[in-house]
């Protein structure tokens, strides 16, 4: 065990490394979980909205824990292009999150997440392949409540397709960030950083920060049930 631990903050030490000197593209989804997995049979339900430079996103997810180590969750909604004219379009999302290090028994909550999401707008397709590493730690504030701080980064593989050029597509900054000729396929890397707020024993309250060649905000509710 304490050579996984070692083995996960050496991975996220030199993904943070990595970060800060490589490109990437859109990530609209955002992070939206702390490296804290649900318990088995827990079920929650969030709704979000993603303020990213050229992207407006909503969408929402239904998490379920599937163990005291292991969770799921998917993500589906609506991403809108900058350009004048272009179409919204859907992103769908997925991810399977398992908790490496749990806070108690060691400083803080590790966990890897592998993710994949799709969305197609105005002529463009991009698919999204990888994993993030995570790292939270619950701290409870006075008058009740937790207080969640994570961060989290994202190693993946995007595929960008424009299936017709248009005008609409040439005047998109956004769109002509995601795609470089008809077919591309990148490794590329992004950050997150955010808080959990337990509002109750029913409502949590999320804000984060996406840092990626889209740059922007992801807020939200998730409801426990």
């Amino acid at each position: 065990m304490n050579c996984v631990r070692q083995a996960g903050i050496c991975g996220v030490m030199l993904m943070l490394v990595l970060v800060a000197v490589s490109p990437a593209q859109a990530q609209l989804l955002g992070q939206v979980t702390t490296a804290r997995t649900l318990v088995a049979g827990a079920n929650d339900f969030g709704g979000y909205l993603g303020l990213f430079d050229h992207y407006t996103s909503i969408f929402g997810q239904y998490r379920r824990g599937l163990s005291s180590s292991l969770d799921f969750g998917i993500q589906l909604g609506l991403v809108d292009p900058d350009a004048a004219g272009a179409d919204a379009g859907v992103i769908l999302g997925g991810d399977l999150k398992y908790n490496v290090m749990s806070a108690g028994y060691d400083p803080f909550d590790l966990a890897l997440d592998l993710r994949s999401s799709y969305y197609d707008v105005s002529h463009l397709s991009v698919f999204s392949i990888g994993g993030s590493v995570l790292m939270s730690r619950d701290y409870a504030i006075s008058g009740g409540g937790v207080l969640t701080p994570y961060g989290g980064v994202n190693l993946r593989l995007d595929h960008a397709s424009v299936d017709n050029a248009t005008t609409v597509f040439a005047q998109s900054a956004a769109l002509r960030a995601d795609a470089n000729g008809n077919d591309n396929t990148d490794l590329n890397i992004g950050g997150v950083a955010g808080v959990k707020w337990e509002l109750s024993d029913l409502i949590d309250a999320l804000g984060e920060v996406v840092l990626d060649d889209e740059w922007g905000m992801v807020l939200g509710l998730n409801f426990k049930l």
